[in-house]
């Protein structure tokens, strides 16, 4: 049981201080900026406002980033099977947003079957997801505006280039019948807390009579969260079955088999572990499972007799590597394992023989039958012989491979460029050892041409949540960064799924706090070897890599020269809390409270301790953890006024939303600023030239910032 106590001061344009508390489990949680838990408030919009002016003042006037070759380049999706045409992404040089296209041939122009931007120059309109029939009679999709995740689904029919009238306002994710006369959707429930309610529409009648296929009150948000929908499109799966899923946003889910006769689902795997159909065999099912598995394996499930008992198993778990995701086309079946970090494509029969691997470069990640794009799947053609996928790495960006499974060819579908990115860089794997002594590698990348002498400034990278694998690839801004003589470094710190689902595991729930140790241990190795110095670490994380990065920053301030957060999560104790499988439920469990509260970022913020300079990064969208980002901020202020804590928060955009070119560039011109200002030069030169005519030490170089509200410029210490 939880109540509040006190009641907020509220002050137009000041942050919104009071004698907030929470009390869990009898203990009281001090809450003093609550009022930020509106984000719509007028308050919080004037403290957002406010806030705007520091950070504008603080990396001052900078010219927009001049685009460099990477960012020019087009980006060409993966050639995806529809019907008899070939369906891409594709994003022009001077293009706002991506459009989606249809080609006879997987090389061709093609012509725009959805242009997002078409109704005029908005540049908050992105193509969200897009699902085609088994057909390719329809494309299901979903046109995005500012970031916001709940925008309708309409329905594009091919042939004519047209909607039909169908439309879905708010789901989240669609999968398609067979038959390609309707689907199943996600739906948000209106009442609190939200739940997902999954419903199926028929196409070409009226909303109201869609059926309600799962609606579970007392477990709110178990109806399958948006991270499952890339598995559940059923033309990924080669067979007349149709399946249905209810899970959570860890993606463990029950897996119902429609019976052919009656129409009707019933259940044929519980969902105590990760279940994805792969194919349909003369003997059964195959099925991907983490059940017993941790790594991953295959098993043949009898529909008839589905007892965990009775599954025989295929192709069993590498102990060494994780099994990521299988999927069957044209009579072979391919497993995605990571391997040192990196993808290996591995094929078998459905017997479970080996037959070789897919030659891919070193150290590469790849895309199957997936936009390159994130987060939008459109799936494959299960009899055809060609399969597309996109290669990407650290020193290469995104390119798109045919390999011909009857010839076991691989080549590249467009010409290769003769420079693609940073071919002259050093990449190369180290490790850290953490608190516990387990060993956590990194991936570096460097020019040759840097000096291994502590003066090198290096951006520390890492998520570490959610299982989620952090894969080699290629960023223009990270690119930019190397080139500048700076090192980028990936950790793949535990509460990642680079080493499956025990490397979760031990980075989650009441083991959330290795996550914190694995990072800070990296820091710690990257200065104590002379790749950096600790003034001169950029730590940087997105949405849950925002978490590591506070809650490191909050636990060990000396281990890093500067943070930059983007759309943290930032406040662990607070009602209706996101993803309790991930974290833990501090209302439900003394021990998950107690674990939550004691790495709290905000919660742990020391009055008097100075902390390195710490940039915030949001959008006005992403309504779940603006209020993580104004809290956290407005603490940090509060409690150590000394210390540099900025907010940024874009008005156009959401949690991480696709921006246009321009948005892109001028963001990254900004981060640069602000890493400028706060450890000096990026350019290893430049930094070692103010060491020697005394400017700055590299004891102190940008340890500090000033107080809050001087502005950032950068001083002789």
């Amino acid at each position: 049981m939880s109540k509040f106590l006190g009641t907020p001061e509220i002050q137009e344009g000041q942050p919104i201080k009071g004698d907030f508390t929470l009390v869990v489990h009898g203990q009281s949680v001090p809450d003093p900026f609550h009022g930020f838990s509106d984000p719509q408030s007028s308050q919080t919009l004037a403290y957002i406002r406010q806030q705007e002016e520091k950070y504008k003042a603080a990396i001052g006037k900078i010219p927009l980033e001049t685009p460099a070759p990477d960012d020019a380049a087009p980006a060409k999706g993966i050639p995806t099977p529809l019907g008899n045409q070939y369906l891409f992404y594709y994003k022009g040089a001077a293009d706002k947003t991506a459009r989606l296209m249809l080609s006879d041939t997987p090389g061709g122009e093609g012509s725009v079957l959805i242009d997002p931007a078409r109704d005029g120059d908005r540049p908050g309109q992105e193509i969200q997801s897009v699902h085609p029939t088994a057909d390719g009679r329809y494309v299901a999709y979903r046109v995005g505006t500012n970031g916001i995740w709940e925008s309708p689904v309409k329905i594009r029919d091919v042939e004519r280039g047209e909607d039909i009238p169908d439309v879905i306002p708010k789901a989240a994710t669609v999968w398609w019948d067979k038959d390609g006369k309707g689907f199943h959707y996600n739906l948000l429930s209106e009442d609190k807390p939200v739940r997902v309610i999954i419903k199926h529409h028929t196409l070409f009648e009226d909303m109201s009579k869609d059926t309600v296929m799962y609606d579970d009150p007392q477990n709110p948000g178990r109806a399958g969260g948006f991270a499952h929908g890339s598995y559940r499109g059923h033309y990924k799966y080669a067979g007349d079955d149709e399946f249905f899923f209810v899970g959570s946003h860890d993606m463990k889910a029950d897996v119902f088999l429609k019976d052919k006769v009656t129409g009707e689902y019933g259940k044929l795997v519980e969902g105590d572990a990760y279940h994805v159909p792969v194919a349909r065999t003369e003997d059964g099912i195959l099925f991907y499972t983490t059940g017993g598995a941790p790594n991953g394996k295959l098993v043949l499930v009898d529909p008839e007799n589905p007892a965990r008992e009775n599954w025989k198993t295929v192709i069993p778990e590498d102990r060494n590597d994780c099994l990521q995701h299988a999927f069957f086309q044209n009579g072979k079946v391919f497993g995605v394992y990571t391997r040192d970090c990196a993808d290996e494509v591995r094929i078998f029969d459905t017997t479970g023989a080996a037959e070789g691997k897919i030659p891919l470069p070193p150290q590469s990640s790849v895309i199957l039958a997936h936009s390159n794009f994130g987060g939008v799947s459109m799936g494959s053609r299960g009899d055809s012989n060609d399969l597309m996928l996109s290669v990407s790495g650290y020193q290469r960006p995104d390119t798109i491979y045919k390999y011909d499974i009857g010839a076991k060819t691989f080549e590249p579908v467009d010409p290769l460029p003769e420079k693609q990115g940073l071919e002259d860089c050093i990449v190369e794997r180290i490790f850290a050892t953490s608190r516990d002594g387990t060993k956590v590698p990194m991936t570096v990348i460097r020019s040759k041409d840097t000096a291994l002498d502590g003066t090198a400034a290096l951006r520390l990278d890492a998520y570490g949540a959610h299982g989620a694998v952090t894969r080699p690839h290629f960023d223009g801004e990270i690119a930019d960064f190397v080139r500048a003589g700076g090192i980028y470094v990936q950790a793949a710190v535990r509460g990642g799924g680079e080493f499956g689902e025990a490397w979760h595991e031990a980075g989650s729930g009441l083991n959330k706090n290795n996550s914190f140790d694995d990072y800070i241990a990296c820091a710690k190795h990257l200065a104590a070897g002379q790749y950096t110095s600790s003034s001169r670490i950029i730590a940087t994380g997105h949405s849950s890599g925002g978490l590591l990065v506070l809650a490191s920053m909050v636990k060990a301030p000396d281990a890093f020269g500067a943070v930059i957060a983007g759309s943290p999560v930032a406040d662990m104790i607070r009602e209706n809390p996101q993803w309790v499988k991930e974290y833990g439920d501090a209302y439900a469990s003394k021990a998950d409270f107690d674990n939550m509260k004691g790495y709290c970022p905000r919660l742990n913020i020391r009055d008097g301790v100075s902390y390195p300079p710490c940039l915030v990064r949001t959008g006005i969208h992403d309504k779940g953890l603006l209020p993580d980002a104004c809290k956290f901020v407005a603490t940090l202020q509060d409690k150590s006024p000394q210390s540099q804590a900025l907010l940024h928060v874009e008005m156009d955009y959401g949690h991480a939303t696709a921006r246009p070119k321009d948005v892109e560039l001028a963001e990254r011109a900004a981060k640069k600023a602000f890493i400028e200002q706060a450890i000096g030069p990026i350019d290893q030169q430049a930094f070692r030239q103010e060491l020697e005519q005394g400017l700055r030490s590299l004891a102190t170089a940008g340890k500090r910032g000033p107080v809050a509200d001087e502005p950032y410029a950068r001083r002789a210490p």
